[in-house]
């Protein structure tokens, strides 16, 4: 099965037909509709919807049971992923990117988005603390408690570290690798702009900007 996302910087999984994909391609895509407007699919699409409804974003095979309008509700099962579903770890992407951060900013009951700074304490100020106005979880530690409850679920981990040249973040995962895999089931992004990049983004806001300005120098 050749790989997905022929036009994107991140594939993270295959796709069993030439699909027009953005940045973050998340999981197989089964071919049997046309997506119009570039998505982001976190996983196997069943059909059934529109995917050119303003701001319709095909996250999965949703199991049903809840209200996606409703905000604060949470599914009764997670979304179901396909069997051969296979997340691709550690997938470089270059920047940041706009779609990336506008899904991570949207009410998501299947997804979570957790944030890994490969810094020394040093940077703390450096952690991401809301994209897009939404509140996240960054943590620099693979025995943070706050990960725990996780591993049962469908999350997505963007590691990083200072600036593109730092090689903070791929030793981070070199040396976590089989934690952090347990962890992000959906796969893990390393952002390689890393918290240089993120003072750039408006619709980033980290831990402290100005300190983490400093400590970076």
């Amino acid at each position: 099965m050749r790989a997905c996302g022929y036009k994107a910087d991140v594939a993270l999984a295959t796709c069993g037909t030439r699909y027009k994909g953005n940045l973050v391609d998340l999981a197989h895509c089964a071919g049997t509709h046309k997506i119009d407007k570039p998505t982001t699919s976190l996983a196997h699409c069943a059909g059934g919807h529109d995917h050119k409804k303003k701001g319709s974003t095909a996250l999965a095979h949703c199991a049903g049971g809840h209200d996606h309008k409703k905000k604060g509700t949470k599914a009764t099962n997670l979304m179901e992923l396909p069997e051969d579903f296979v997340p691709v770890r550690f997938a470089a992407a270059k920047t940041f990117d706009e779609s990336m951060r506008e899904e991570i900013a949207k009410e998501q009951d299947d997804v979570n988005f957790v944030f890994m700074n490969a810094l020394s304490d040093k940077y703390s100020s450096c952690d991401v603390a809301q994209v897009g106005g939404r509140d996240v979880l960054t943590v620099s530690s693979v025995d943070d408690p706050r990960l725990d409850s996780l591993a049962s679920q469908h999350t997505l981990c963007m590691v990083y570290c200072a600036h593109e040249k730092c090689d903070a973040a791929k030793n981070f995962y070199n040396a976590h690798k089989e934690a952090i895999d347990d962890v992000c089931t959906l796969g893990s992004v390393y952002l390689k702009g890393g918290a240089k990049e993120m003072l750039t983004l408006d619709d980033v806001q980290l831990a402290n900007n100005e300190e983490c300005a400093i400590v970076l120098g």
